[in-house]
């Protein structure tokens, strides 16, 4: 049986569009959870049925206004133009193996200022589609 490698989440890289984020990112996740509709034939009690699946892309990333390649202003501008983003989220571990979430999610507004310091912003995209991609390590 081969060893089991756990995936620590130390190396994780967010690639919205063709820019990586990883240096603003203090975390990054695929959220999801079953959408189920209730339906009530004629005669028969309701039944809950299973419909697909909602997927979120959760950020939380330092507040970068007025950088070059700013995230919270590319964010921002996406949801003010309802430009689709391509976003690629990889987890690495030490022996190299790696799982790539891909796919489209939709721009939102981002939260502005906050308690004096470090200064960071939350905010949950909209995934539109998604597909996992592993690869072998060394």
């Amino acid at each position: 049986m081969p060893d089991t490698v756990v995936m620590t989440g130390k190396s994780l890289t967010l690639t919205l569009g063709a820019t990586e984020y990883h240096q603003q990112t203090t975390l990054a996740r695929v959220t999801s959870e079953p959408v189920t509709e209730e339906v009530a034939p004629l005669g028969v009690d309701p039944v809950t049925v299973y419909t697909g699946t909602r997927r979120t892309l959760s950020l939380t990333a330092l507040q970068d206004w007025p950088e070059t390649g700013s995230l919270c202003k590319m964010l921002e501008d996406a949801a003010n133009t309802g430009e689709v983003l391509a976003f690629e989220l990889e987890l690495t571990n030490a022996a190299g193996a790696s799982a790539t979430a891909s796919g489209t999610c939709q721009g939102v507004a981002v939260p502005f200022g906050g308690e004096a310091g470090v200064l960071t912003s939350e905010v949950v995209l909209p995934v539109l589609t998604y597909a996992i991609a592993y690869a072998a390590g060394a």
